[in-house]
């Protein structure tokens, strides 16, 4: 008999765009016959209907069947999936606030850098000094010593998945 094949990228018979995190489903049902799924060269059979994250890349989905004594074979039967980077966004908190502060000399404060949407480590700076970094959240007590404009800045830096980000406010630093 002749085997009929039916394959789908999240629910539609075309190709796919769609931002990192969000997962393909790649589906694929037949009349007979073993169904086969390939993600770039690579057997993905045991993913069949079942939702997966991929990182940001081009993926190459093949489907075919392999007939028997009473199915004939189906060919391969391509569509695309294009994973795209992911907006990220960092908050930095000057004395636990998200904006400008007006300091007095000598006083300390704290620094605070935030990931709010993304997956790994992020930078926190003051005036363009690195001085603290690692995982979320980031925080540093800093003391103000001098008169001035300080810039506090808070980057993450991009990486497969995110687009880099960053978020700035200012101390400015008067004479009592």
């Amino acid at each position: 008999a002749v085997t009929n094949l039916t394959y789908y990228l999240n629910g539609l018979t075309q190709n796919l765009t769609l931002q990192y995190p969000q997962k393909i489903n790649a589906s694929a049902y037949a009349t007979g016959g073993t169904i086969n799924i390939f993600r770039n060269g690579t057997t993905a059979t045991s993913e069949n209907s079942i939702n997966v994250t991929l990182a940001v890349g081009y993926y190459r989905y093949e489907f075919n069947v392999t007939g028997n004594q009473n199915y004939t074979d189906v060919s391969s039967k391509l569509l695309f999936a294009n994973v795209n980077k992911e907006a990220s966004t960092v908050y930095t908190y000057v004395n636990n606030q998200r904006s400008n502060a007006t300091i007095t000399i000598g006083t300390s404060i704290y620094l605070n850098g935030t990931l709010i949407a993304g997956e790994g480590s992020i930078q926190l700076y003051k005036n363009g000094t690195l001085i603290n970094s690692g995982s979320s959240p980031l925080s540093n007590l800093t003391a103000f010593n001098s008169v001035g404009l300080y810039n506090i800045t808070t980057i993450y830096p991009e990486n497969q998945n995110y687009t880099s980000s960053y978020e700035t406010w200012w101390v400015n630093v008067t004479e009592i």
